[in-house]
């Protein structure tokens, strides 16, 4: 895990937040509603919760992708300005009977903004062998004009299902593949060409500006970026990631953990897997996710305690990490501990003072709980590692 502080970490929709999780994800993942809606009663959502027939959002907020939101043309909802608002439909699924609005593509069984015909990403599948023409090419293009706003600061530019892996001109072109490839195996973790879960492609799709990872070649590069100063990250669910910090090549305690396998993980939990299933995955207190923090944690903290009691295996220290934030993390150690991302030699020493199960025979042993739910609840995660080789 890479030091807190400002200008490291993630980038939440709508703010930039710094640290390898966050330090205040925003008021998009708190679940609590805008002042404007203080008559919303307990029966109707507020933002971030989940919305349908019988569950009404409150005031000022609609029922978007099973989600209370603001609405687009909202004053809360600047992304206008950018010119990479949702169009009306898009993060909605498709097929080949029931057609994607005009200006929008069915990729996936997600409508989504087409991203041109370099893309390599065709239309209207149902189901997809390993060479199956719908996978992504991977090819680096320039940023399209669609996502004009992120010109100044990138210029390599890849889509993986409708979402985006933006880089800047100094990241090696290996590094920005690698990342694209792991963010396809998290999506599409058999490799069969269809996302794993449309309730999660149709969340991060229906961000606000979608949902990216956005790759500097250091956090150096990043503060010199002038990224502070713009007005990009409001309106948009993005992800930070360093070149330095990536490993194509893999894991190892010499060249140190890849965290391309913990950043693009970030950003599919914080913006797909928790608002897809809010009362499972969500970060706030109370839900299976956080009920199960908890325990690792040998308590309920809304803030990193002075120290966590005996028998804690979950020991987060960093004060500038919230709740939301602990829950991210969280999810990160424990899924990736049950892939085996965390079992190379030395490794588990190495986050010993801040995570204990490293590998799935400890997670099964110290974590039952996680581990039932991350693996024997039915829900479609990842079972096998990405390793950057989607599609090969």
């Amino acid at each position: 895990m890479r030091a807190q502080g400002f200008g490291r970490g993630a980038i939440f929709a709508g703010m930039l937040v710094f640290a390898a999780c966050a330090g205040d994800s925003g008021g998009e993942e708190s679940g609590e509603a805008p002042e404007e809606s203080g008559e919303t009663s307990a029966e109707e959502g507020a933002e971030g919760d989940a919305c349908g027939p019988e569950v009404p959002c409150g005031v000022g907020l609609e029922c978007i992708h099973e989600i209370c939101m603001a609405p687009e043309d909202s004053e809360s909802g600047e992304t206008g300005e950018t010119g990479d608002e949702l169009i009306p439909g898009e993060g909605d699924v498709c097929t080949e009977d029931e057609p994607c609005p005009e200006g929008l593509e069915c990729i996936s069984h997600v409508c989504a903004q087409p991203g041109g015909e370099e893309s390599g990403e065709e239309t209207g599948a149902t189901t997809c062998p390993p060479d199956c023409p719908n996978l992504p090419t991977f090819e680096i293009m320039e940023v399209p004009e669609n996502w004009e706003a992120f010109s100044p600061y990138f210029s390599q530019y890849i889509r993986v299902y409708g979402l985006n892996v933006f880089a800047t001109a100094s990241v090696p072109a290996d590094k920005v593949r690698h990342a694209a490839h792991v963010m396809a195996q998290y999506i599409d973790n058999d490799e069969n060409g269809i996302p794993d879960d449309e309730k999660v492609m149709a969340a991060m799709l229906g961000q606000p500006g979608g949902s990216s990872m956005v790759m500097f070649a250091s956090e150096a590069e990043l503060e010199s970026s002038g990224i502070f100063e713009s007005t990009l990250p409001d309106g948009h669910a993005l992800q930070d990631l360093y070149a330095d910090e990536t490993h194509p090549e893999g894991s190892s305690l010499e060249s140190g953990f890849d965290a391309t396998l913990e950043e693009v993980l970030h950003l599919v939990t914080s913006q797909g897997w928790s608002k897809a299933y809010p009362e499972v995955f969500g970060e706030e207190p109370g839900t299976a996710l956080s009920n199960a923090m908890d325990l690792a944690r040998g308590g309920l903290f809304m803030s990193v305690p002075a120290e966590y009691p005996e028998g804690a295996w979950y020991h987060y220290d960093d004060t500038t990490c919230d709740y939301e934030c602990m829950a991210t993390e969280y999810f990160y150690w424990a899924l990736t501990s049950l892939l085996g991302a965390q079992e190379y030699p030395g490794r588990c020493e190495q986050i010993a003072n801040e995570w204990e199960p490293c590998t799935e025979a400890l997670m099964e042993e110290m974590d039952p709980g996680a581990t039932k739910l991350l693996k024997e609840q039915g829900y479609a995660l990842p079972r096998n590692l990405p390793d950057g080789s989607y599609g090969d």
